[in-house]
């Protein structure tokens, strides 16, 4: 186990602002696998249930070795070590992954960090020559997105993000479907992402860490704040400065879905927020019970998340029309549920007609990402990291509407109760009430937090409210300020 101390960290990588400019007549980047015959090594940062199971992912492919791990979890580290040497693999285990970026014998990095590191690792990756696959969501906010592009760019690297569905030939076909419009247009999509927590605890002060983990390099770019949670490891995705709430831990899948069914050349012109964290007295920052919805020029498309149970003492979920987990379509004539089973066609009257089964993508999607390496052209994957920022504006502005909302700001509602005169907005309202109802909440002590309109913008500057005097809130939240030395300038 290797660790850089600080004096060689800023002087090996400095601020990541600084390395973009100088690191452009400095880094041999190696030539483009195309070979098949040509091995391929790669190295997994961040070993939790996602990085071990990419290390089994990678290393099972042919022509692919994971030869190094990197966690600054020391136990966690060491099991990805003991996963990776089963494929037959000479592995190292790191601490801090700066090291990985210098050894010219490794083509890609795989990043399954907590979401604050996403785009740091990316930039640093791309300047280093390597090549990147980098779990959901691709970016930790909007304007680390744009840096992320402007690296992958500049430096010509190949990179891929975690959204498995993009590799199932099902959904594809599902969305292929639709294009014909043998059910006619579109009239409104949901999305769901239904799925049962609990608390994560109230802490009474500081909470111990894991034995041996460096706390500084778990941090990097996010504020060195005192522990505040129970659980360390995945409660992070509850805090703003780490993590992104369900609606950009799971919330992303469904939402590239939704912009794949209605067309990635084209975003929402504006999104707004509803919801609240209910029930759960606890060190938790971010939404358990959530609707985002995204105007396409007057067709809505909403993403719930819920995280209560259907009832009290339950530990089922709701669904909306039989989707738990996916997409339920709207057309003129019919309906679709689409999502990582693939595809099912019904008619306008419920029967169903047709179905494109699907598996998730999740075998076929590192394959892709070899498959663009050894081709050379990032324009044979399947989740291109610009598919990925896209679909991270949509949920960042979701957030950020929550964040700068009140339970005062309701939004305008039509005469038959659809916000913005939008069809079925109104539907998922009194749904998610009566929901929160059934679970016990009054809504004299907890109501719903509004959002403001934003528009959707993929430039950070170029995101505004329709409400004023929440702008200055807005932009503050759209670019944090990153820690030295781990700063993304």
């Amino acid at each position: 186990m290797e660790k850089l101390t600080r004096r060689e960290a800023l002087g090996r990588i400095g601020q990541a602002g600084i390395v973009l400019g100088a690191l452009g007549n400095s880094v041999q980047l190696r030539a483009a696998v195309t070979s098949p015959g040509e091995e391929i090594r790669v190295a997994v940062i961040g070993i939790g249930v996602k990085g071990r199971l990419h290390i089994d992912s990678f290393g099972s492919l042919p022509g692919v070795r994971v030869v190094a791990v990197v966690d600054v979890d020391p136990e966690r580290m060491a099991e990805g070590v003991e996963i990776a040497r089963k494929h037959g693999s000479e592995v190292k285990g790191y601490s801090d992954g700066r090291h990985v970026l210098d050894r010219k014998d490794i083509d890609a990095i795989v990043i399954a960090t907590p979401n604050h590191w996403h785009g740091l690792w990316t930039i640093w990756g791309c300047q280093a020559g390597k090549h990147v696959y980098v779990e959901k969501p691709a970016c930790h906010n909007l304007w680390e997105g744009q840096k992320m592009l402007e690296a992958e760019r500049r430096y010509d690297r190949i990179v891929q993000v975690g959204t498995q569905n993009r590799s199932n030939a099902g959904f594809s076909k599902t969305v292929e479907y639709l294009r014909e419009e043998p059910l006619g247009k579109i009239k409104w999509i949901q999305g769901r992402f239904n799925k049962y927590r609990e608390s994560i605890g109230m802490t009474s002060g500081p909470q111990s860490l894991p034995n041996g983990l460096d706390y500084d390099l778990y941090c990097g770019p996010a504020p060195l704040m005192p522990v505040r949670r129970k659980r360390f490891h995945y409660d992070w995705h509850w805090q703003w400065d780490t993590g992104n709430g369900d609606l950009g831990n799971n919330g992303p899948h469904i939402i590239d879905e939704m912009r794949q069914i209605m067309g990635d050349d084209i975003q929402p012109r504006r999104a707004m927020c509803y919801g609240g964290r209910f029930l759960f007295n606890d060190s938790g920052m971010t939404p358990n019970s959530i609707v985002a919805v995204f105007d396409y020029d007057g067709v809505p498309c909403s993403m719930e998340i819920r995280n209560l149970p259907m009832k009290p003492g339950s530990r089922t979920v709701d669904h909306f029309r039989g989707v738990r987990v996916g997409c339920f379509i709207q057309c003129e004539h019919g309906h679709v549920i689409a999502g990582e089973g693939g595809g099912v066609i019904y008619d306008k009257d419920g029967k169903r007609i047709q179905a494109f089964p699907g598996d998730g993508g999740t075998a076929h999607h590192p394959a892709n990402f070899i498959e663009a390496i050894r081709a050379g052209d990032r324009r044979v994957l399947n989740a291109p990291l610009e598919v990925g920022v896209r679909a991270a504006e949509l949920f960042h502005a979701g957030n950020l509407s929550w964040q700068v909302g009140s339970p005062d700001r309701m939004p305008k509602f039509s005469s038959e109760g659809d916000i913005n005169g939008l069809p079925s907005t109104g539907e998922a309202l009194e749904s998610i009430r009566q929901h929160l109802e059934i679970n016990g909440v009054d809504w004299k002590e907890s109501a719903l937090t509004f959002g403001p309109w934003l528009s959707i913008s993929e430039k950070p500057e170029g995101v505004k409210s329709e409400v004023p005097d929440s702008q200055m809130m807005v932009d503050a939240l759209l670019k944090p300020s990153y820690r030295a030395p781990y700063v993304i300038a």
